[in-house]
């Protein structure tokens, strides 16, 4: 890992072990990230070679990005891709180039030689990119949406056996183990969920303003758009130029950990996830503290409160009608 220039926040925590190891010190360097919901996006304020620049925080991209026609403002170095290299998304493919920023800045501290890829995308907010896995893969990733703030941090050798979910307290934890990627070059948050009583690969996804399955996987499920409880809903988009026709359809049960829902609702979407069944939006993590060790390869989460799944905060028309969503048992 490259040397930090860090804001010195070190965090010395003792920690109660996972069950049946003895307690450890653990020490957590962290820098926390202020967080402005723009609607369901998350956006973060940094510096790339020191020009301020709004990302969208979206652990759902494969690589950082950044809008073609503002890169000239930040200095960016070209480096080589391989020829017919193309970024995909829900909603199609697109050509692109990649760029290094020698100096990426966040609160405190700056960061050495930090890549993007090049995109056509337009953002909200005056966002001019986003911030994605191949940096968030790099660092444990504490996820407080809630509180508007997100964690980039370094944990300590000692940490390696140690329960990190330092808040969680008398609440309810769920441990997940993360699932590797079926693509080599994908570094995404996956874990195993049940939908319905069928496993399903679900992946965290702080770009996605709602969770939402893949036609496939709700078919799987039972779940198909000629079902009579399966409404149509309005077409959304990704990355990329094509409109994804969506529906919202009712689940029996999903389960994640220890975690139940039952009797509630859920959007499914005609497109592909080569890595996932399912995206676990923001109205997920807004719902959950949510602490990604990368470098234990868990995903520790709690339940916040309030609604989990948001079919409907793809257009921001508030909550669901009905209340038949239970909170998690």
């Amino acid at each position: 890992m490259p040397t930090l220039a860090w804001l010195r926040v070190a965090i010395a925590v003792f920690l109660a072990a996972i069950a049946g190891l003895s307690s450890a010190k653990c020490e957590l360097q962290t820098m926390t990230l202020p967080v402005t919901m723009i609607g369901r996006q998350p956006v973060v304020s940094t510096h790339l070679n020191g020009v301020e620049a709004r990302l969208i925080l979206d652990s759902g991209a494969f690589f950082n990005e950044i809008r073609s026609s503002a890169k000239a403002s930040f200095n960016l170095d070209s480096l080589p891709l391989p020829e017919g290299y193309f970024q995909r998304g829900i909603g199609g493919s697109e050509e692109t180039s990649r760029f290094r920023a020698k100096r990426f800045g966040l609160e405190g501290g700056e960061i050495p030689n930090v890549e993007f890829l090049t995109t056509t995308s337009e953002f909200l907010a005056g966002a001019v990119g986003v911030l994605g896995q191949n940096f968030l893969d790099s660092f444990d990733i504490d996820y407080d949406l809630a509180n508007r703030r997100v964690g980039v941090v370094i944990p300590s050798s000692d940490c390696k056996r140690v329960n990190l979910a330092y808040w969680a307290g008398a609440k309810p934890l769920v441990i997940l183990e993360m699932q590797g990627s079926r693509l080599r070059r994908m570094q995404h948050t996956i874990a195993a969920a049940t939908v319905n009583g069928i496993e399903m690969r679900v992946m965290f996804d702080t770009g996605a303003a709602t969770s939402m399955m893949s036609l496939d996987a709700a078919k799987r499920a039972g779940l198909s758009p000629g079902d009579a409880d399966v409404t149509p809903s309005a077409d959304t988009r990704g990355f990329g130029p094509r409109r994804v026709k969506t529906w919202i359809a009712p689940l029996r049960s999903f389960v994640i950990g220890t975690e139940t829902l039952a009797n509630t609702r859920v959007r499914i979407g005609d497109f592909d996830l080569d890595d996932a069944d399912m995206l676990l939006g923001v109205d997920f993590i807004l719902a959950h503290h949510i602490y990604v060790a990368n470098s234990q390869g868990l995903v520790y989460l709690t339940y916040n409160g309030g609604r989990v799944f948001v079919p409907s905060a793809l257009h921001d028309e508030g909550p669901p009608a009905d209340g038949s969503q239970l909170p998690p048992n």
